[in-house]
């Protein structure tokens, strides 16, 4: 099986660089087990001023561009450039490919995906709309979420009805999928995962208890509020480190989060550090007694807490459904009101207090990666799955079927279940969403 994976951001190509989100770090890994699985995997990207534009790095062809037009409401994961459309142009061209697969909205390639009769698959590592929430006051945020009520919304919805197989990483974010952009059957799961042979365990070494923050410097991370329940812990004489570890997404924020630092006294405690390669991640995930990803806003399922739990690092983290679905209370993490500072610190205490239930919690969390979040299984099975969808053979979206007239090949599609246009394929057996979806602790307002 021939695949093409559409990336909207830059394919790293060693790891010497550094990967600032999950729509780098998914791509990545999922391209690499693909390639184990038995898949020929090419991938097109953004290109770095030092990388170069073809490359094949472990099994995977990486084709890269040069564009600085890549817009959008958040983070910029819409790309309008004439050299991304004239690549994936040449490689439809020159290759037989049996699916495309995007992990963001396409503009110019989808209509050449389509005409080339290439099934299309859009896998959801999270949702445009849903970032809305992380959008406060003022001119740009008000901009943003114009930009993506008005362009980026209707654009992820043509693309979902466009697609053979629609896979959202959790439950929630499935919910969220069919209620928001209105599909005809549920969309199906394809869990995010991890790396485990690379993100393992390691003897820990502790001079002082550590705990962990890793994520973009920018306000729904919610970087200020882990400082913030550092000072309880250090007013009360505890012994610690809290590594904030981040990827400069906004300077004026990581500015702020410095300036806390100082202003509360806590430089002994608090160490930042910038940019950090890849290579260097999974060390510093072992070697933390514990994990913190308390997110505010939208912020789902970070690859980051997958992470810290495939190398035995317990999680205290947001108490939201998505990520309810991963942590365990008393078995693998702490889960905690979003906002809440002091019970952000009360679980932090039990981490220091209790050092051989953190290391028995670590265990556990281990063991449910390794159960359903290794990312050779996750791999197999979408692999598994894409194949058995081509041997239904290629079926035109009913978008298509109306155009071209052909209202007996929509009835038949309709009927079978097996049109492009609005039916997600059912993704490893796992169970299809059907409860009230929640934008993270909040119910949906349609």
């Amino acid at each position: 099986m021939r695949l093409l994976i559409v990336c909207a951001y830059p394919y790293p190509a060693s790891n010497d660089e550094p990967l600032f989100c999950g729509g780098q770090y998914f791509p990545l890994y999922l391209s690499r087990a693909l390639v184990r699985a038995g898949a020929e995997v090419h991938v097109v990207s953004r290109k770095t001023q030092d990388q170069p534009s073809e490359q094949r790095i472990h099994g995977v062809h990486v084709h890269r561009y040069f564009s600085m037009t890549h817009i959008g409401g958040h983070r910029r994961g819409i790309s309008l450039s004439l050299r991304r459309y004239a690549l994936v142009e040449n490689l439809l061209k020159t290759r037989a490919f049996d699916w495309a697969i995007s992990l963001s909205p396409l503009v110019w390639e989808l209509p050449l995906i389509n005409r080339r009769n290439v099934s299309y698959g859009y896998l959801v590592p999270g949702l445009n709309v849903g970032y809305l929430k992380n959008l406060n006051t003022g001119v740009r945020n008000f901009l943003r979420k114009c930009f993506i009520q008005l362009v980026s919304r209707p654009l992820l919805q043509w693309n979902l009805r466009n697609a053979r197989l629609v896979a959202p990483n959790c439950l929630n974010d499935a919910r969220m999928t069919e209620a928001f952009f209105h599909l005809d059957s549920q969309p199906a799961v394809f869990p995010n995962g991890v790396d485990t042979s690379l993100y393992r365990p390691v003897e820990r070494i502790e001079e002082v208890p550590e705990f962990l923050t890793v994520g973009r410097f920018s306000p729904e991370k919610g970087f200020h509020l882990v400082v913030s329940a550092a000072r309880i812990l250090a007013e009360k004489k505890f012994p610690f480190r809290l590594s904030l570890v981040g990827f400069v997404d906004n300077s004026s924020y990581l500015a702020r989060i410095r300036r806390m630092v100082l202003d509360l006294g806590l430089s002994e405690f608090v160490r930042i550090t910038n940019n950090v390669p890849e290579a260097q991640m999974p060390a510093l995930f072992a070697g933390a007694r514990a994990f913190i990803a308390f997110s505010t806003g939208y912020d789902p399922l970070p690859s980051a807490l997958l992470q810290a739990m495939s190398c035995g690092t317990p999680v205290i983290t947001t108490d939201w459904p998505a990520r309810g679905e991963v942590v365990r209370p008393g078995e693998n993490g702490w889960p905690v009101p979003e906002g809440n500072v002091r019970a952000l610190a009360s679980a932090m205490e039990s981490v220091l207090e209790d050092p051989h239930m953190a290391e028995r919690m670590g265990r556990a969390a281990r063991a449910y990666i390794l159960a359903e979040r290794d990312m050779n299984q996750i791999a197999s099975g979408l692999f598994a799955r894409l194949s058995q969808i081509l041997r239904r053979g290629y079926a035109p979206s009913v978008l298509q079927a109306r155009k071209a007239g052909h209202q007996e090949l929509r009835s038949a599609e309709e009927g079978s279940g097996h049109a492009r246009h609005g039916r997600a394929d059912s993704m490893m057996g796992m169970k299809q969403p059907s409860s009230e979806p929640c934008m993270n602790g909040s119910p949906l307002s349609i």
